[in-house]
């Protein structure tokens, strides 16, 4: 599970909104890649891979921020910040070093910018330490680009204000994010979808009413690496245990079902027994733990 459990709701208009901001973020990247010689002419350089790896940076807050799962699975985006983070480490030590116009922190701190987004999406910030690394990350981000930001407002300079106010306004939402997760990345945390259901409570599941009969394990997951783990620790038992009825539910398809469910965190085990709730836990088990507990249920 990441740092809370508690979600506090904010419309859903303001999600879109920040969304609608980080595309527009996109938009413009697009156009500074097209308009390499005019960025040429006003800075004396031109790199395509620092305006590509923006761009794709953008488009990544816009999924974490999207209150709908419409810019692909979260394992996904692990993959290509792990890429991106590999790049500019590589670029810091080998032809970065070399360019003219750069300085080597500035790929490290973009290296940085890329494994913290990394970690929101894989679903790593559950350490104290992990997300007082990051917080002072972004809090050290932001503070330096509000310093440039200020600089180009004094100097006029649109093109370097346009990618220094993209570089703030994704440090400080990082900064939320990483403070509170719950609240700020509604379709990539352990984000809550409604109030978590009571043992011994019925179920009502208009859209899966199989699975009000008999034994049922249902497992609620989303593609953050604790995720990962519980699928593969309820699969790897699901033959051990034949008599029982094992259901994975992917949060960030089967939308509707989550709801019914009632859903709080992810990974969410169920035991259901003709409809009743006998036991609903929202913390990773260590495959043991969890045979131990299927095997008590199965009983």
């Amino acid at each position: 599970m990441h740092m809370h459990d508690q979600h506090t709701a904010l419309a859903e208009w303001f999600f879109w909104l920040l969304t609608s901001g980080f595309i527009l973020g996109v938009a413009y990247y697009c156009l500074r890649l097209y308009n390499n010689a005019k960025l040429l002419q006003i800075n004396g350089f031109w790199e395509w891979d620092n305006e590509l790896w923006h761009m794709i940076c953008l488009l990544g807050m816009a999924a974490m921020v999207c209150p709908r799962p419409v810019f692909g699975p979260a394992a996904l985006w692990q993959f290509v910040f792990a890429i991106g983070a590999a790049w500019y480490a590589i670029r810091a030590l080998t032809w970065g070093r070399h360019l003219p116009h750069n300085k080597q922190w500035y790929d490290w701190s973009h290296c940085g910018m890329q494994l913290g987004m990394w970690c929101m999406f894989a679903g790593l910030l559950d350490s104290p330490w992990l997300i007082v690394l990051n917080a002072a990350f972004w809090v050290w981000f932001s503070g330096y680009y509000v310093w440039a930001t200020h600089r180009d407002l004094a100097g006029k300079n649109g093109w370097t204000l346009g990618q220094d106010v993209a570089h703030l306004a994704m440090g400080l939402v990082m900064l939320l994010m990483v403070l509170w997760p719950q609240t700020f990345m509604p379709a990539h945390s352990t984000h809550s979808m409604g109030s978590a259901m009571q043992t011994g409570s019925m179920l009502s599941v208009p859209s899966r009413p199989d699975l009000l009969q008999g034994k049922v394990v249902v497992l609620v997951f989303g593609g953050c690496a604790s995720c990962s783990q519980e699928l593969a620790n309820v699969r790897a038992l699901e033959k051990e245990f034949p008599e029982l009825r094992f259901e994975v539910v992917n949060k960030d398809v089967q939308e509707q079902l989550c709801r019914e469910l009632c859903v709080a965190t992810c990974p969410t085990l169920f035991l259901l027994r003709d409809g009743m709730v006998v036991e609903q836990s929202s913390s990773n088990s260590t495959i043991d733990e969890l045979r131990a507990k299927l095997r008590k249920f199965a009983e």
